[in-house]
């Protein structure tokens, strides 16, 4: 797992990677992705300086855009101590969120804990939370109208032809993504993992009906995306 923090706004973004070889081509991706999700422009990366950064490519990359390095004192965590700590807090929420559901979708739970981290508010940020530091323009309640809980079970209409089949089948929420009021879930019987929308966004709470509750459940929409 990567962890980038904005020093400022203490906002998070993650990616998860096979090795820490892929550490710097990830964060070319990253700070780019950060820079026109905030409108600013990162000016410095401070990093332990481990090997998975000391690439000819990777310095080059960050000399020809203007980023200054930071290079923290080796085996002292404690001089990069804001990437440390975010990096322990979205491990911990990950292992909390994992309680109920397979390791296997670590990724998904790394994805919904940094979502939450970034709209919780911090006593650092003056009771204020990282998005809305980072991204002002954003309306933090509307935001925070989004949680859910991780696993959560719910129902999803199939739309399956046939009189006795089924009309929704038993899934549990993954992740947020960036359409408000869709979700990543993951199908009980199937193992797969899709994208659901509500067909009714202004009763967003029909989406988290317990399952001993399906006849008051809104419809909604599938699509298939991979399967794990």
């Amino acid at each position: 797992m990567l962890v980038l923090i904005d020093d400022y706004s203490r906002f998070i973004m993650t990616r998860a990677i096979r090795e820490k070889a892929d550490a710097a081509e990830a964060l070319q991706e990253m700070i780019p992705a950060f820079e026109k999700l905030t409108n600013c422009q990162v000016g410095g990366l401070r990093t332990d300086w481990g090997s998975e950064f000391n690439f000819n490519f990777f310095l080059k990359w960050l000399s020809n855009r203007g980023t200054k390095i930071h290079p923290t004192v080796p085996y002292h965590s404690e001089t990069n101590a804001v990437a440390e700590r975010a990096n322990r807090t979205i491990m911990t929420m990950i292992r909390a969120n994992l309680d109920i559901l397979s390791k296997s979708l670590w990724s998904y739970a790394m994805d919904y804990s940094t979502f939450i981290k970034n709209r919780l508010p911090s006593l650092v940020l003056n009771g204020k939370s990282p998005i809305e530091i980072a991204i002002p323009e954003r309306n933090i309640l509307e935001e925070r109208s989004r949680f859910r809980l991780f696993g959560q079970p719910v129902f999803i209409h199939t739309y399956q032809d046939g009189k006795l089949v089924d009309r929704a089948t038993k899934a549990r929420i993954l992740r947020f993504t960036p359409t408000f009021g869709v979700y990543k879930i993951i199908l009980v019987s199937s193992r797969r993992v899709t994208t659901a929308k509500n067909s009714a966004p202004i009763q967003l709470n029909t989406l988290t009906l317990p399952m001993n509750n399906p006849i008051k459940q809104q419809a909604t929409t599938i699509a298939s995306e991979l399967i794990v």
